[in-house]
């Protein structure tokens, strides 16, 4: 059976004896079926995994014991936050969850002209609430130990780039490609916009703080499909 990756946002350290919380205890009570013995590994987002033994388990809950710590070193070598406007529905949740297998930085969700989705009060930390468990649930999955923080929506007029960043903005066109224009940038502001793509008022807005655009290619892709296109090619091209 596949070692199981929990996450939980308490401090962390060998020789601890830990209780996990309702999801983690469901998922391996009544998914994974573990019993006492079994090994999981046990991570908080510090980028070090806990390997860990449960010693206990009942209806009311789960115990592990953290034997080792280990660096992991799954992150990749560019740091790059996606400012990605929102989709509709189930769109938005895949973006989050290939992103982080893809091993974004950090997700900055925006509202531009063309974005139909709005979201405040209530329903907005409903939203962050559930896109961060899906960001939390791909870290599980892909064996990553850092776990991406997922943005308050921004409106695109607020974005900034800060003087380590380079920004880049997809967008069809005569444009260099992706690769070329981010060269070997380290640290990157990746942005993509919603179904229909952006104006171009808000591309003359994004040039005039320093972004630059660049293509992928000569088709038009839908959002979700640049945003894992563009992170894909951006891991191979450092």
């Amino acid at each position: 059976m596949r070692i199981r990756r929990c996450y939980t946002a308490q401090p962390l350290a060998v020789n601890q004896e830990v209780l996990l919380d309702q999801r983690n205890q469901h998922h391996l009570i009544n998914v994974l079926r573990a019993q006492c013995g079994d090994i999981c590994v046990l991570f908080n987002g510090d980028g070090h995994d806990y390997h860990s033994t449960l010693i206990e388990i009942s209806k009311q809950h789960v115990k592990a014991r953290i034997s080792v710590c280990q660096t992991n070193d799954h992150e990749p070598s560019r740091r790059i936050t996606l400012a990605q406007a929102i989709s509709k529905g189930e769109r938005m949740d895949w973006i989050m969850q290939k992103a982080t297998e893809l091993g974004v930085h950090a997700i900055q969700p925006l509202t531009t002209a063309r974005t139909t989705v709005q979201l405040t009060g209530a329903r907005l930390q409903k939203r962050l609430a559930h896109w961060q468990t899906i960001v939390i649930g791909a870290c599980e999955q892909c064996d990553r130990a850092f776990v991406p923080t997922v943005l308050t929506p921004l409106s695109l007029n607020a974005i900034t780039v800060n003087a380590e960043q380079t920004g880049v903005v997809l967008h069809p066109g005569n444009h260099p490609q992706l690769p070329q224009a981010v060269g070997q940038a380290a640290d990157l502001l990746l942005i993509i916009g919603p179904e229909g793509g952006f104006s171009e008022t808000e591309i003359s807005l994004l040039n005039d703080m320093g972004i630059s655009a660049a293509a992928l290619g000569p088709r038009i892709l839908r959002t979700e499909t640049a945003a894992v296109a563009a992170l894909s090619v951006l891991n191979l091209s450092i």
